[in-house]
């Protein structure tokens, strides 16, 4: 009687195994020749190269476009009616002073050459809409505006 250790029953069902696999994955000739005409037809097709403005006029398929966003922000203001503080928020982005100066203890701001001071009043729009804010307060770090009710203080840069 033919005794076998663990280590030679190992290598014999490895064996078998791998056997088995290898038989599976060689193909015959008539299934190598499907394959090699499948790969041929995917190769014979010519790629679209696509230059950058093609591909900025498509757009990213995978993110969100501004256009979306811009839809989306309008709807929602059209719904809700802005108060006094959303248009001072919305306004105040576009209130950048080119520079502040003084001038016989009186603060001065320029905004794109329209020189403002304390109580002066600016007409601003958003959306196609005019907003008159007011100057309320004026130094050499930070200036604050007035619409209605609501009042900001924004910090010069």
């Amino acid at each position: 009687m033919i005794s076998l250790s663990p280590k030679s029953i190992f290598i014999i069902c490895t064996a078998v195994a791998f056997g088995a696999a290898l038989e599976s994955a060689i193909l015959s000739p008539d299934q190598r020749e499907i394959n090699v005409g499948s790969a041929n037809e995917l190769l014979s097709i010519q790629p679209v190269l696509l230059f950058q403005t093609e591909i900025d006029k498509i757009g990213d398929p995978f993110s969100r476009s501004r256009l979306v966003d811009e839809i989306v922000e309008e709807i929602a203001e059209e719904v809700l009616e802005l108060d006094d503080d959303a248009v001072l928020e919305r306004v105040s982005e576009a209130l950048v002073p080119d520079g502040v100066f003084e001038v016989n203890g009186v603060y001065f701001a320029l905004f794109n050459g329209v020189r403002v001071k304390k109580g002066d009043t600016m007409v601003r729009s958003y959306r196609d809409q005019e907003y008159e804010v007011i100057f309320d307060e004026l130094d050499n770090s930070a200036f604050s505006i007035r619409y209605g009710e609501a009042r900001l203080r924004i910090k010069l840069k």
